[in-house]
């Protein structure tokens, strides 16, 4: 049996909608009686529960962990409302695009990233030519597609819709990490100059990759959608680092998905069909005339994709397509269970390919169960850190880089002593160059006061070197420091490595600039305006943040969930059912103190998003800890809330 290291034969990545996400309410909280019917999204994925290094340790204790998600199918209620293409000027008004930050392209267009301007929430944004009619209806096709699977975990989500009479925009969460093809390769390839692939030692990561695949599949054949175009490039990474409890991969490109099958699950393909790629498609595709169960299509592909997975390489030679053996050559495959889950799934006969719930339950994955996808990071320590640290000025020779060819050098870094009290740069300057801590700290100063500091390890300056922002805060060393100064950092970024460091900065910087908006926000809401930066740092990295879509339902009549929801952004409507009540929640305003002061919601009470809305959450029971430590500014919030309930005359009947 061949189970030494193999050579791996790489083709270009044709990336047709490219890195896109921003994850949805912790899926956990979907399986409990109190939002078995909301299903909304969140603008960060579950790293995001981790505290940031300005939160003091004392207060980390505040930040939970989720159980365990288990497999659910999301429910099919009428919590959301579909979307509509509007008119573009609105995604204009409402959105920042960085159309240097070209997060992938394919043949009918471009995915960029974009920033929402009032709530600071990072998006993919796929743009396609009107005049394009192919890509026109393609994307069309796509969102018709998508909002069936709204709701859905492991399936990147659409957000919103635009059009003008020279663009089409689709507005898609935003995933931070790789696509399976350059994650694999990096986390499976030797460190040696003709890189192999040996995935012995990784085979329960393996396995947890896989299962997050079958399980988005599940998800869409559960709600009547065929994929048609399943492989590891159109699979991605939600984050760089570790998300716990939550997707770590996502399903994304829906452009040649199928929706409209037969009874019996069974359709043909017609002159113009367009199908996926070559080297991933069934071999009944092959055959003019043939019954074709799109559910057996894509669980082929899922083999060919483990396949790939394991070895780099596919099943059959390519002149063989459409014309495979009874049984390919396993033998380079080292797990004797994969083996056999591969067989299974490369079944000629489409009849006889396991389904989704039966490759779950395979001995393969079942023997994994407890797996974990293991970030690149992690795996194998090829961090931002790390790429700062040893790829590039690791072995600094006095003040220059130490890469081994100067003139191919992407880092052009320079080391640098700053002095206490020395200012490294300044709000409002312009400039594309990046630091890394190495030693020391450094105060974040804004408006005269220190609002954050910066231990070593720490990167500073990245969304000026990313986007060619200016900076939004004085950067003061409050002792002797040492830094890494990284001028017009990631313009010659070409190995897999670099553009993962370049990724992983990428989310830093987004991330950080998410705490900011919403701190700022904060601040300025009546509820917060008296707290200190400490306890607003604390919320900031403990609250959730949801979007609704205009007439999405954000809480039902009957359903009991005790948060404080202030609005960042759009419209809400408060209706009673019980009486005439109606009543509206603008941006800056906040609806659910009758939670916070007294554990309860008015009964009858329903809330809808009048227009797309950004609200931040924060849940009664972890804003009650927190608060705990903030005796005095609990006090001032509690009555400043009791205040406003009492304005809105909401009192429960039992008070």
């Amino acid at each position: 049996m061949h189970v030494a290291a193999l050579k791996v034969a790489r083709t270009p990545i044709a990336v047709a909608c490219a890195a896109s996400s921003v994850s949805y309410f912790d899926f956990e909280r979907r399986r409990t009686p109190a939002f078995s019917s909301l299903q909304c999204e969140s603008v960060e994925p579950r790293l995001q529960k981790q505290p940031p290094s300005n939160v003091d340790r004392k207060h980390r204790h505040h930040f939970r962990k989720a159980n365990d998600m288990g497999l659910v199918r999301p429910s099919n209620c009428d919590t959301f409302a579909p979307l509509r293409w509007r008119p573009s000027f609105q995604f204009h008004l409402e959105y920042k695009v960085e159309l240097g930050r070209e997060l992938g392209h394919g043949g009918c267009g471009q995915v960029f990233l974009a920033v929402h301007n009032s709530s600071g929430v990072s998006r993919a944004v796929k743009r396609v030519e009107v005049g394009n009619k192919t890509a026109d209806e393609a994307l069309q096709k796509e969102l018709e597609v998508m909002q069936r699977l709204r709701g859905c975990p492991h399936v990147v989500q659409a957000i919103d819709a635009f059009v003008d009479e020279r663009y089409r925009y689709l507005v898609m969460e935003l995933c931070y990490g790789l696509d399976l093809v350059d994650a694999i390769f990096e986390e499976l390839a030797s460190g040696e100059e003709e890189q192999v692939i040996d995935p012995t030692e990784h085979i329960p990561h393996i396995a947890a990759v896989f299962r997050e695949m079958v399980t988005a599949v599940r998800e869409c054949h559960r709600n009547k959608v065929y994929h048609m175009d399943i492989k590891p490039e159109n699979f991605i990474h939600v984050s760089t680092e570790t998300v716990d409890d939550a997707p770590s991969v996502k399903l994304l490109d829906f452009g040649l998905a199928w929706v409209d099958v037969d009874a019996d699950g069974c359709s043909r393909v017609t002159p113009g069909t367009q199908l996926g790629c070559s080297k991933y498609l069934a071999p009944e595709l092959f055959k003019t005339g043939a019954d074709i169960f799109p559910e057996a299509v894509d669980m082929y592909a899922l083999g060919v994709s483990l396949f790939n997975i394991f070895t780099g390489r596919f099943p059959y030679p390519f002149y063989r397509m459409g014309r495979p053996r009874s049984r390919p050559d396993l033998s380079f495959i080292p797990d004797e269970q994969a083996r056999d889950l591969v067989e299974k799934l490369l079944s000629p006969h489409a009849s006889q390919r396991w389904t989704t719930d039966q490759v779950l339950e395979h001995p393969f994955l079942k023997t994994h169960a407890q797996a974990q996808v293991t970030p690149l990071s992690e795996l194998t320590a090829k961090s931002v850190k790390s790429f700062f640290l040893e790829q590039s000025p690791a072995a600094l020779r006095g003040s220059g880089c130490a890469c081994a060819c100067a003139s191919y050098c992407p880092h052009k870094a320079k080391a640098r002593t700053i002095s206490a009290g020395e200012v490294l740069f300044s709000e409002g300057d312009n400039s594309r160059a990046v630091y890394f801590v190495s030693n020391g700290s450094f105060d974040v100063m804004k408006n005269g006061k220190c609002i954050a500091k910066l231990e070593s390890d720490s990167v500073v300056g990245e969304m000026g070197a990313l986007f060619g922002r200016p900076r939004r805060s004085t950067i003061v060393a409050a002792e002797a420091s040492e830094v890494f100064e990284f001028k017009d950092f990631g313009e010659k970024l070409g190995s897999t490595q670099q553009r993962y460091a370049l990724k992983g900065l990428q989310e830093i910087a987004l991330k950080r600039h998410l705490a900011d908006t919403t701190r700022e926000f904060l601040r300025n809401a009546t509820l917060f305006r008296d707290a200190s930066d400490e306890l607003l740092n604390t919320i900031v990295a403990g609250c959730d943040r949801a979007f609704f879509g205009q007439g999405d339902m954000v809480l039902e009549a009957d359903v009991e969930k005790m948060a404080l929801y202030i609005v960042q952004d759009g419209l809400l409507e408060i209706r009673r059912t019980d009486t005439s009540y109606v009543s509206f929640v603008s941006p800056g305003e906040c609806v659910g103190e009758a939670a916070l002061l007294f554990g309860q919601r008015p009964s009858g009470e329903q809330i809808k998003a009048l227009k797309a809305t950004t609200v931040v959450v924060l849940d009664r029971c972890e804003f009650a800890l927190i608060l705990g430590d903030f005796p005095k500014e609990r006090e001032i919030i509690m009555k400043s809330a009791e205040w406003r309930h009492a304005e809105m005359g909401t009192y429960p009947d039992t008070i």
